[in-house]
Parts: C-alpha cells; structure tokens; sequence
C-alpha cells in the first residue's frame, strides 16, 4: 500500500547516546506485539578491549594508525566527523562515477521525515553505493563486518553498527533505539548475503521495528532502493569496471490494519517483508521473489534448534589461550596460504560447511581459527576461546547448513576453557 507522504513526524529531542543507544528503554510506549522492549546492556572497556585485541593483525595494525590520525587531527570533535563523512563520500562519488558511471533515480522520492530503506544486496559496496547515492543523508545501519576499533567509532560517529555484538532480539530493540534517539534515516539489507542476484525472499527482522516506530500512527515508511549494474556486483575490497544504477522508488507504509496479530486479521512478519522485497523484484523485472539458501537454512536450524543446542553444549575442545603461535599458525595467518596450510595434517577440521564457505580448525598447538572464502577471497580469524569458536560453529549451523565433524572431548595438556 503506497501513500502520498505528509509532515507526520517531527525530529525528536535527543537524549544523550550512551543513555539513550543503551541501559533503560527509552520511550517505552513505542512497541508492538511483534516485539517486547528490552534494556540493553553497554560493554565495558576491559570488553572493548579484549573485542579489539582479538583480531586479525592487519586489522590491529590498520585500528592503531586511524586511531592516531583520528585523534591527531581532531576529526572526533564538533562537525569534524560529518566533514570527514563528506570528504570520504565524495572521494567515493568521484570514483563509481569515473569507473561505473554511477546514475541515481528517485532522489526526489527520499522523505525529509526519515525512512527505512529496503535495499537489495548485489555486492559488498552496496551500503557505500547507497551513501554516495544520498551525499547529503547519513543513515543509521546495520554491517555484518567490523568488530574491532574503527568499526566502533563508525558506529559512533554515524549509527552504523556491527551485527556481531547482538541477537535478534537485541537488534530489534537497537534499531528502534537509533531510529527514535539518533537518527531518523535507517538502511537494512533484508536478503542477508550479497549476491548476483535475481532478489530473493528476505529476512524479517526490520518488520517489528517498523511496527514499533508506527505503532499508533503512521511515522515513517519504508523506501525500497534497487541496485543493479555489473559495477555493483563486487566481493570483498576489489576494484570492478561496469555501470551502477540506483532506483530510489516511492515510499511505502503498511496498512496499520496489517500491524495486528494475524488472528486479528493481520499479516504475517513474512507476508510483509515479502510484499516489501517485491516492490524491487518488480522494478527488477520478476515475476516473484527467488528462494534464499541462507533462508532455508536459518529456518532448518530453528526447525532443529534444540539437537544443534544439544550439540554444542556437549562440545567440549581444548583451545590455547595468548598470542602464542607455531610456525604453522603463522602460515595460516597469512589468507594467501590459508587453504593450504589448513589442509595440512597438523589441522584437525571441526564442522563441514557444505557451502564451502567455512573452515574451522584447530591446530595441533591449541590454537583454532574461521577460514572463510567468498568469491576467491581468503579471511583468517583466530578463535580465541570456547564461546567464540561455538558462536562459529552455530552460525555454519544455521546460515550454512553445517553439522559437527567431530565431538571428541580433547585431552591434551592445554588449557580446558
């Protein structure tokens, strides 16, 4: 359903973002019955720390230069950061204009009121693509990449948090929280993976929010956005001739009748975020939505939760706490030997992936660690404790359709988390 926007919704007066991002809910009569607000708890900086600590050492190297330069020239004060967002975007525009020859349509169709964009997911670039679309707008989201400094200081400059740190129900509660308290512009990736396409079913996490927000009257609608273009469809940070359009259709708010309990006549989560996706199928040229694989998976997992949780909390490995490595743990640290080293006998393999996309091993030193490959692309993750390496081995199990390759109760002299 498809309405003529009004000026519903005035710009709120802003708590302070550690108060109102974390701890006590903060307007508590928005809700719905799809969603029960929640306090959220806020890390400590011994949790940061320790997050940070344990990435990839390109990634710490990379963390400890930005953080200098950030401090350095005082980009964290006043409208620096927005003048750096601008910079940045900028550079960005210049370079999918000369290469891809970037062409947005819509832009009027964007509402001052705010929005939550639909967007389908070609590549890894689509939220840069979508920034460099809208310069003017910075807009809250969700990334499932960045867990060290840099991606938090993203998020604190510009709501663009990391999915790591969160379950369902505490992402539900943070994006109602960004759109209320921070920012009123808000972009979400329901597909869940990027891909060449054609669009497919999504995930329905962004519906509660909406219900939420709207929860009675309407506030703010959704805003589907298609990407298409062989520019967009790039993996990983990789460099891709061809054009990128941008469709910025008009916006959209559910029927309020569609917001009630389906026993009460309403819709589905999935019925709406199925009706959603199809606006851009449409725009695409599809008759109806493709079938997701992660989809599927995520529903197998869930028909099956409770023999996967079963198997994880039986799990039982022995995991070399510190840095320390061997020399065959320092060739698996570099993605260029990656797969090699991790075939080697000294590797013992956890989980099988029928993806192909995950590889988690232990190596005969206690050390484990997430070989991922996407599209001829090699990332390397130490897995420093148990809590860690079975938050991958649920996630293989539940996008990937993984299973356990072994549960044998480790006995070497290592430390037993």
């Amino acid at each position: 359903m498809t309405r003529a926007l009004s000026p519903v919704m005035k710009p709120v007066k802003q708590p302070p973002v550690v108060n109102a991002l974390y701890g006590k809910i903060p307007f508590p009569q928005y809700t719905s019955y799809m969603h029960e607000r929640c306090e959220l708890p806020r890390e400590t900086l011994e949790e940061r720390k320790t997050r940070w600590k344990w990435q990839p050492r390109f990634v710490i190297a990379l963390d400890a230069v930005l953080s200098r330069m950030v401090k350095f020239f005082h980009m964290a004060k006043g409208n620096s950061k927005f003048v750096l967002f601008k910079v940045v975007i900028k550079v960005f525009r210049c370079y999918f204009r000369a290469f891809n020859q970037l062409k947005v349509h819509g832009v009027e169709n964007v509402p001052e009121t705010g929005c939550i964009f639909i967007v389908n997911h070609p590549g890894s670039f689509d939220p840069v693509i979508l920034m460099t679309a809208l310069p003017k707008i910075v807009y809250g989201a969700f990334v499932a990449w960045g867990n060290g400094w840099f991606a938090d200081m993203i998020e604190t400059f510009y709501g663009i948090s990391s999915l790591r740190r969160f379950n369902r129900q505490m992402a539900i509660e943070y994006m109602i929280r960004m759109i209320l308290t921070k920012n009123r512009y808000f972009g979400i990736w329901p597909e869940g993976h990027p891909h060449l396409g054609p669009i497919e079913h999504g995930y329905s996490t962004i519906v509660p929010v909406y219900a939420a927000i709207n929860h009675d009257k309407d506030r703010i609608p959704f805003l589907p956005v298609l990407i298409r273009g062989e520019g967009a469809h790039r993996f990983g940070v990789a460099h891709k001739m061809g054009p990128i359009e941008v469709h910025i259709l008009k916006p959209v708010f559910i029927d309020r009748a569609w917001l009630e309990k389906p026993e009460n006549g309403g819709k589905t989560q999935r019925e709406i975020i199925d009706y959603l996706i199809m606006f851009l199928a449409r725009k695409n040229g599809q008759k109806e939505l493709a079938k997701n694989e992660r989809l599927e998976w995520s529903r197998l997992y869930n028909a099956n939760k409770e023999r996967f949780e079963a198997s994880i909390k039986a799990f039982k490995i022995a995991i070399r706490k510190g840095n320390e490595t061997c020399d065959v743990c320092k060739k698996i640290s570099v993605p260029k030997q990656a797969l090699i080293v991790s075939a080697r006998p000294e590797m013992e393999h956890l989980i099988t992936d029928p993806t192909g996309v995950h590889d988690l091993v232990r190596c005969s030193c206690g050390a484990c660690y997430n070989v991922a490959t996407r599209e001829g692309k090699t990332w390397v993750t130490r897995l420093p404790n148990i809590k860690a390496l079975k938050h991958s081995i649920v996630h293989v199990m539940a996008e990937h359709g993984g299973t356990l390759k072994s549960m044998e109760t480790s006995t070497s002299s290592d430390v037993l988390m």
